[in-house]
């Protein structure tokens, strides 16, 4: 409590101290109706300020709405004193003041609902990089335990932040976690990357890169220039990689291509280049869209689920032909299409998480375990073994987390418990 005081008397005295410019309508002869009406004004702004001030968690706020009020009470005294100019100036402080918290309280409020949206999707997307580490097979992977500990911190001191009223901290912390989570998932579903999808990559580079050697001629700018070489540099390391079976490089560097590609083209282009690319971009994020909708469907063996998104796999197909083709505005249509359809599948498929929907998934998984241990009865494979082993262990988590009524736990863990099952027969069948 001294402390708070302590911040409304320092307050005080640093508006006490500020040169303060009197409005005309006071002047050395201070017009009394003008005071008046001024100091009822300040009233009517206090009381407004008063009532948003109680909706926020703004200390900030709070210590300047106290110190206005203590101010246009002095204000006032001195106006009942016939002190004219010197109720004029602390009125004029007051609704300074009046004013400022205000601004402080809107302020910390939208900071504050950032903040929290912020640090749930951080929650999120860290549980997403959990549970993906989880099933991953790669608990040895050091960096990537690394990344998400530390994005676990990071929340950690945003939630933290967030009690102590700190939000814009709270804010940057959330986010900071949000980036650890990104890198630790890039880094476990890079070993997806096959031959298809990086054959496809490299033809969407060379799309780009097409187009710009076209106007070649046009550009005047070493520094373009050097770019472009650059874009085509990497691009025909990523064929070279792709052609030796370094897929991941591959990917990493026809990515890169394209960016720098992408940067050139917008800078050499107009209006009409920026839709382009605009429109590319957009083709992208509608693709991670799909093949995320994809793996949720897939995991609740969702029929109609995986039907749409097959409609929705085909026109983003057709978008991305029509933009080859020149179509920009018939591809970005039929990529919003595609869009909508994978972003309603999700949320229904989402919704469709049930006891029942759970259980039948469990007992599948049973199905794939009693098969596995029936190939080891004969089998003398200490790998397929212990992938058995740790199948089962987490199996036996699952139905404890789905008995007490726990589904989102349950499904993550019977999820590894079948991928570790699937490992083992494969290696079964290797041998």
């Amino acid at each position: 409590m001294n402390t708070k005081r302590r911040k409304v008397n320092l307050l005080l005295l640093i508006l006490m101290l500020t040169t303060v410019v009197v409005s005309k309508s006071y002047g050395q002869t201070t017009n009394l109706t003008s005071l008046r009406e001024y100091l009822e004004r300040n009233e009517e702004l206090l009381m407004e300020a008063e009532a948003l001030v109680r909706t926020t968690n703004s200390t900030k706020a709070r210590t300047t709405l106290q110190a206005a009020r203590q101010l246009q009470e002095a204000a006032k005294k001195n106006f009942v004193a016939d002190q004219m100019v010197q109720a004029a100036k602390l009125a004029r402080l007051a609704r300074e003041a009046i004013l400022k918290s205000i601004q402080l309280a809107k302020r910390e409020a939208k900071m504050e609902a950032q903040a929290q949206k912020a640090i749930e999707y951080a929650g999120r997307r860290n549980e997403q990089a959990r549970t993906l580490f989880d099933e991953s097979g790669q608990r040895d992977n050091a960096l990537v335990r690394k990344l998400i500990d530390e994005s676990i911190n990071q929340l950690l001191r945003a939630r933290t932040n967030m009690r102590q009223h700190m939000f814009e901290v709270a804010f940057q912390s959330a986010n900071a976690s949000v980036d650890l989570s990104d890198r630790a998932i890039r880094l476990l579903k890079r070993d997806t990357i096959g031959p298809e999808l990086v054959r496809r990559e490299i033809a969407r580079t060379d799309q780009l890169l097409d187009r710009i050697d076209e106007r070649v001629d046009s550009i005047t700018d070493r520094e373009l220039i050097r770019y472009l070489d650059e874009a085509h540099r990497l691009q025909d390391r990523a064929r070279s990689d792709a052609a030796a079976g370094r897929y991941i490089m591959a990917f990493e560097e026809t990515k890169r291509a394209r960016n720098i590609a992408r940067r050139t083209m917008g800078q050499i282009g107009g209006a009409s280049e920026a839709n382009q690319e605009a429109v590319a971009k957009t083709l992208d994020l509608t693709d991670t869209l799909i093949e995320r909708a994809y793996e949720i469907a897939r995991d609740q063996e969702n029929a109609n689920a995986i039907r749409r998104l097959d409609e929705a796999f085909r026109l983003q197909k057709n978008a991305h032909d029509a933009f080859r083709n020149g179509q920009v505005k018939q591809a970005q249509r039929l990529t919003q299409r595609a869009r909508e359809i994978a972003r309603n599948t999700m949320r229904e498929t989402k919704k469709d998480i049930d006891g029942e929907s759970v259980r039948q998934t469990l007992e599948r998984t049973d199905q794939i375990l009693a098969r596995l241990g029936d190939a080891l009865a004969g089998a003398e494979d200490d790998v397929a073994r212990e992938l058995f082993d740790r199948a089962s262990g987490r199996q036996t988590a699952a139905w404890k987390a789905f008995n007490s009524g726990n589904l989102k736990k349950a499904l993550a863990n019977t999820k590894v418990a079948r991928n570790l099952a699937k490992t083992a027969l494969q290696q079964l069948d290797n041998d």
